[in-house]
């Protein structure tokens, strides 16, 4: 498996802020305005396989303030690594932040292209009134698991994160 490489701040090219381009995919002249607007308020960061838009999620009355990464891997193809996306979250919002992805209610559904959206808690003490109390990851301890392994199943190593030289 090779190195995790931590997520850099990316940018899209000049012709992605184009309405012309998404009204030629079919989008109403309103539609591209709002989606290139949408964009311009995103921060974009990358590294070999994923690109990742981040911004401040819609959230409605009531519900604590998020964050909304939008996910995609750079070959275009889909995504599901769940420890991936677990390193991205912890990276770009924080270890301690619960983000959630939706499988929404088929009237809302959008699934336009291999991209997922996953929605963190801005505050790092707040937790989403379900999922587990306490950590448990099974393998060996010395990377990450609890050093335990559990018979008759099978887990795959944690990513090695390739260390970054932020020395001057």
């Amino acid at each position: 498996m090779k190195p995790w490489k931590p997520l850099k701040p990316g940018y899209l090219p000049r012709e992605a802020y184009d309405p012309a381009r998404l009204v030629a995919c079919g989008m109403t002249p309103e539609q591209a305005d709002d989606m290139v607007a949408s964009m311009r308020q995103e921060t974009i960061w990358m590294n070999d396989l994923y690109q990742v838009n981040v911004r401040d999620a819609v959230v409605g009355e009531g519900w604590p303030a998020m964050v909304h990464l939008s996910i995609k891997r750079r070959d275009k193809k889909a995504l599901r690594d769940w420890r991936h996306v677990q390193l991205i979250k912890n990276q770009l919002v924080g270890e301690e932040n619960e983000g959630v992805e939706l499988f929404p209610a088929q009237s809302r559904l959008t699934d336009s292209a291999n991209q997922y959206h996953l929605w963190v808690l801005k505050d790092p003490a707040a937790r989403f009134p379900f999922g587990w109390a306490t950590r448990f990851v099974a393998g060996p301890g010395d990377d990450g698991g609890s050093g335990v392994i559990i018979p008759n199943v099978k887990q795959r190593p944690f990513p090695v994160i390739e260390k970054v030289d932020t020395s001057i």
